[in-house]
């Protein structure tokens, strides 16, 4: 009986799929010889060549990844007995990795699953030493590879590929010995930085900006050009040898003096903008209203974005994780917005009309609240910046240095007055009888969490002034905390 063979082939880089030496038609061809020498029938052959998804990276198919996709469901083949021999060109094209070693041994042990070599035998027994030698290789030509872009880097060259706009200047044997500037890229550059200096947002200089070959860039790719120093005289690069270093760029410099001090400006600009901005500040149905049942801070609203579905809201305390919040550390304590309203639905199914009006008579209407709490402590920090540099403008004569803190100042009132109208006031002040209206509506209609969030948080306010949350749960009260007041069956 003719015994089934399975041929598996890899290439470590899309790039190298095109070099005669380690190319998947060489490898596949060189095993099919293999094959027929051998008097084997070829019924199956799985192929690593393209860069595929890990959790939310594209990763290369290296020898030292278990997570191949070719390479995994070679292996549940080979489990389930649909073929005899495994043929790969040489042992490198396996794995290089212990993780992928272990589960090829595994599933050796587990079957009767033979292994033949276009270059090489296999040997069970050496196999591991073998790894362990190609692991040992990949490392130092890592380092190598790390000690070459040092190298360049300490020269002044960029460590890898030039930035945009940058044109390569090869000498004797294409070797790379200087780079000059495109001018048609340069004046791109230029019209992005003016832009980036009039203080556009990056969203919207990437959905606007219109490139010669009508791509669209992302707003991440316009905030690396940038921020490249490479572009402003100085190139930075992190290795494990020298740690983080800077160095004088042999570039030609792209922006003139007055550019690259504008482009640092608003960079530093931006940067004290993003720190006003907490990314917590997004107000949700219930900010304000549900408080962790740990520590009995209020949770913090995050959406996560979907391309294709509706985007998730969902709740977290971060307080007990935030330096200096003087809460002691506790549990994670997270809750998606649709399974809250489940919870809170489950309790207004059966509440009665007398009930409503003894809870009504019973609490105050709440005030509008002008800011969250995170945009509070922002404006009440850059006010307390505006009031210093108010002081040090009565003791400074230059008159240059009164400019530069009479436009720092600006800069701040600015911020503030941006600040004061970045949010909505979260809660509506109703009318008694409209707000008891509302209640109504609200435990009669089955589908009362479905309505727009301007109309539901004026009555979750009244009805429901604080919650507590722990373990995906509603609670009475947090850990130490007094109890909430929550409207309930009897």
């Amino acid at each position: 009986m003719t015994k089934r063979a399975a041929i598996y082939a890899r290439v470590s880089s899309e790039e190298q799929d095109g070099a005669d030496r380690y190319s998947i038609t060489a490898q596949v061809g060189d095993c099919t010889e293999l094959a027929a020498r051998n008097g084997l029938t070829v019924v199956a052959t799985w192929v690593d060549a393209e860069n595929y998804r890990s959790g939310k990276r594209l990763v290369p198919p290296s020898g030292w990844r278990h997570d191949r996709p070719a390479w995994l469901a070679m292996l549940d083949a080979a489990r389930g007995g649909e073929f005899d021999v495994l043929l790969a060109w040489n042992e490198d094209r396996l794995c290089r990795g212990y993780r992928p070693m272990i589960d090829l041994l595994d599933v050796l042990e587990s079957t009767r699953l033979a292994v033949g070599l276009a270059r090489g035998t296999f040997d069970r027994d050496t196999f591991p030493i073998k790894v362990w030698a190609a692991k040992a290789e990949n490392e130092r030509r890592a380092d190598r590879i790390r000690m070459g872009h040092l190298g360049r880097v300490k020269r002044g060259l960029p460590h890898s590929n030039a930035p945009l706009g940058y044109i390569p200047v090869r000498g004797e044997a294409g070797v790379v010995t200087g780079y000059e500037i495109d001018k048609d890229r340069q004046a791109l550059l230029y019209e992005l930085a003016r832009l980036f200096i009039n203080g556009v947002p990056y969203e919207r200089i990437a959905q606007s900006f219109a490139w010669p070959d009508s791509r669209v860039r992302s707003a991440s790719y316009i905030r690396g050009l940038m921020r490249n120093t490479a572009y402003r005289g100085a190139l930075k690069f992190n290795s494990k040898q020298a740690g983080a270093i800077r160095v004088v760029s042999s570039l030609p410099p792209m922006f003139d003096d007055q550019t690259a001090r504008g482009i640092e400006s608003e960079l530093a600009r931006r940067a004290l903008v993003a720190k006003s901005f907490p990314r917590a500040m997004n107000t949700g149905l219930f900010s304000t209203i549900l408080h962790c049942g740990y520590c009995g801070r209020p949770m913090a609203s995050h959406v996560i974005h979907n391309r294709r579905e509706p985007d998730t809201r969902y709740y977290r305390c971060t307080a007990h994780v935030r330096a200096g919040s003087g809460v002691p550390r506790h549990p994670a304590n997270t809750i998606r917005e649709h399974k809250l309203k489940d919870l809170i639905n489950a309790i207004y199914n059966d509440i009665s009309e007398a009930q409503v009006d003894d809870y009504l008579a019973t609490i105050e209407t709440p005030s509008p609240v002008a800011h969250s709490p995170h945009v509070a402590r922002a404006i009440e920090g850059l006010s307390e910046q505006a009031r210093d540099i108010e002081r040090d403008l009565k003791g400074v004569e230059s008159a240059a240095a009164r400019a530069a803190l009479t436009s720092e100042l600006a800069h701040i009132r600015d911020q503030v007055q941006e600040l004061e109208h970045s949010q909505p006031a979260p809660a509506l002040t109703l009318e008694p009888a409209e707000l008891r209206a509302r209640i109504l509506a609200f435990v009669a209609n089955q589908d009362r969490l479905n309505k727009p969030d301007d109309e539901l948080r004026p009555v979750l306010l009244a009805i429901l002034p604080k919650i507590y949350v722990r373990k995906g749960e509603l609670v009475e009260r947090a850990e130490g905390v007094p109890q909430a007041t929550i409207l309930s069956e009897g």
